[in-house]
């Protein structure tokens, strides 16, 4: 969050251009409190359109009135764009503070930010493979607690583990959207992919009949013209995004560039999945190391500079383990209808999504589209922050509820609407 968050709020802090919009200036400590008796006036900066003489900008000086403690102006946003709120005291003439808002055109004014995860683990794993120490129902608690509106548990060769932590939150309301999933690790293929959202499994469908899936695999083989040159593996990887597809869910290109001794995906095989447009998203942000992770970007990029039509980009954790906290540096944002599952996979689909990949010392880069990550740098300065004041109960009462407090469960269902009572306030929506 910004310093000067701690001191004022806006109200709404993001506008529909073209909307006359009425701004409440809210003091948060009481020796910011502004005085009736007293004159103010605001400079509004649009953020791309610096010129030598600011004040030839239309509106560029406004007044402002003191009503009660708070400062209230009015203003019409012309353009899509973050504004710089410079608010002053006259007599004498004194800067007070600095803020922003953000206004949008009415078709992402309509839609409302959402921060999540498509990837993470429990301790719902099987087999050889490792993983979290934390159950589903608790790690999902961990990620309401820092402020995830969404999460999809996407456990090593095992959906079970998405469908027990519903199970365990199924009395009661949650303010935030938990999403089927798991990580497919199909016989005799070494690359893993991420399924999202669909109504059954896909691992469970070679557990059930191993020798279904090499025939179907073979027919693949049989009847297609595979071009890459281990054709079992490509047509693999193709049947299992098919059967992501089919049971309704989103098929993930994942690990592309994770490095274990070498690129684990070739580069040949990451090109052609492109070109086919054989997944609906792109792992760009991933649990690779800034390496992997900047050439992943790279690729992207160097193939929609060659004309493919790329996949809208995600950005994951894949934490084995939210008590280490790591799990909070890397995530996706998208631009959603309503905290729903489907919304949100359909946001994704629809490239309304930027991918996020912050550093220990708090510096972060978004990848996705400039208009998305514009407004995505904006909200992760000024507006996100504000909600894991109101989840961390959210989080804690969860982890109350699963271990049988069932007061905790009439809480939770108590406060299910407040971030988006919050969303909507920070909008100026009723």
């Amino acid at each position: 969050m910004r310093n000067e968050a701690y001191f004022y709020k806006l109200t709404p802090m993001i506008a529909e251009v073209g909307k006359k919009t009425t701004v409440t200036v809210s003091p948060l400590q009481p020796r910011y409190e502004f005085n009736e008796n007293l004159k103010y006036s605001v400079k509004i900066y649009p953020m791309t359109r610096n010129v030598r003489n600011m004040v030839a900008l239309p509106e560029y000086r406004h007044d402002a009135k003191a009503v009660g403690k708070k400062l209230v102006f009015t203003y019409t946003f012309d353009k899509e764009e973050e504004y710089v709120i410079k608010i002053y005291r006259e007599e004498p003439h004194e800067k007070i503070i600095q803020l922003a808002m953000y206004a949008l055109r009415p078709d992402w004014y309509a839609l409302r930010p959402l921060k999540g995860e498509f990837h993470c683990h429990s301790c719902r794993l099987i087999g050889k493979h490792t993983g979290s120490t934390e159950t589903p129902g608790y790690t999902a608690a961990d990620y309401r607690k820092a402020g995830y509106d969404f999460m999809a548990l996407t456990d090593h060769e095992c959906y079970a583990g998405s469908v027990e932590m519903q199970q365990e939150y199924k009395d009661v309301k949650l303010g935030m959207a938990l999403l089927n999933g798991e990580e497919v690790h199909a016989p005799e293929n070494f690359l893993h992919f991420i399924h999202i959202g669909g109504k059954e499994s896909v691992n469970s469908m070679f557990h059930r009949d191993e020798k279904k899936y090499y025939d179907e695999v073979q027919h693949i083989i049989d009847t297609e013209d595979i071009k890459y040159h281990d054709k079992f593996l490509y047509a693999s990887v193709l049947w299992v995004a098919r059967k992501i597809k089919k049971v309704g869910g989103m098929a993930v290109l994942a690990h592309p560039h994770w490095i274990s001794n070498v690129y684990s995906m070739p580069d040949e095989m990451t090109e052609m999945l492109l070109r086919d447009n054989v997944f609906d998203a792109y792992e760009i942000v991933g649990a690779s190391d800034r390496h992997a992770n900047n050439m992943k970007a790279a690729f992207y990029y160097q193939m929609m500079s060659e004309g493919v039509k790329v996949p809208p980009v995600v950005g994951v954790s894949d934490s084995h383990g939210t008590v280490n906290g790591n799990f909070k540096r890397k995530y996706t944002v998208v631009f959603a209808k309503d905290n729903k599952s489907k919304d949100i996979v359909d946001a994704v689909k629809d490239y309304r999504t930027v991918a996020v990949e912050t550093s220990e010392s708090g510096e972060y880069e978004v990848y996705g589209t400039y208009r998305a990550v514009s407004f995505a740098r904006f909200l992760i300065e000024w507006y996100f922050p504000y909600f894991p004041i109101v989840t961390s109960e959210e989080g804690r009462l969860m982890h109350a509820y699963i271990l049988g407090d069932k007061e905790a469960g009439e809480k939770l269902t108590a406060l299910a609407g407040q971030t988006t009572k919050l969303y909507k306030t920070l909008y100026g929506k009723k």
